[in-house]
């Protein structure tokens, strides 16, 4: 198990950070105005969100099942993916949360904006939803 934090230690940042596009100045120009916004840019801001959410968490859950030496049930990876991203979502939460999430996140942090929005994504969700 070590070797595989190790690992995920090493592979993830590399990945998030040779691969972003879109920086949370981008995100937050676009889509701090989803109430008067139109509907292409509603869907560009929410698909970005659930998107990169959903890519990240299947992205650890992928490295975890190709170095794991033993079969993981989908639970236990459920509850791996959510440590290792340090977010904990209890249940019930909606995309539109986590969208408001993120939003507020971007808001109240200004200085943090230049960096990649799916790692700011991960912040704000591992501070709204941490696990304890």
């Amino acid at each position: 198990m070590k070797k595989l934090a190790l690992i995920l230690a090493l592979m993830i940042p590399a990945t998030v950070a040779r691969s972003e596009v879109t920086t949370g100045n981008q995100y937050y120009d676009q889509c701090r105005n989803l109430p008067e916004a139109d509907a292409t840019e509603i869907g560009w801001c929410v698909g970005f969100v659930v998107g990169a959410w959903e890519g990240i968490s299947s992205g650890v859950g992928r490295a975890l099942i190709a170095f794991s030496d033993e079969p993981i049930d989908a639970a236990a990876l459920e509850t791996a993916i959510n440590l290792i991203l340090g977010v904990c979502q209890p249940d019930g939460v909606t995309y539109g949360q986590m969208l408001d999430v993120f939003e507020k996140y971007l808001r109240e942090n200004p200085a943090n904006r230049n960096i990649g929005a799916r790692t700011l994504l991960v912040e704000a969700l591992s501070e709204a939803f941490p696990c304890e």
